[in-house]
């Protein structure tokens, strides 16, 4: 499957992170308002990984390499 638009994205980055997320995919149409969120907030960039993705299985690989 691929991996579409989301709305909102400010606000799940901020959840995400405040959860204790280790990763956050994101498509590649939403990936520069993702990291301008991230960065509007000043997280921790070690705290959390941005991974832009197109696919699901995208998202398996980047999960199976976790930590390569």
């Amino acid at each position: 499957g691929t991996v579409g638009d989301i709305s909102g994205v400010e606000q799940k980055i901020f959840t995400a992170y405040n959860s204790g997320a280790n990763v956050f995919f994101v498509n590649s149409e939403d990936y520069e308002a993702c990291v301008s969120a991230f960065n509007k907030y000043e997280f921790d960039g070690n705290a959390m990984r941005i991974s832009k993705v197109s696919t699901f299985d995208q998202i398996l690989d980047a999960l199976e390499n976790w930590g390569e």
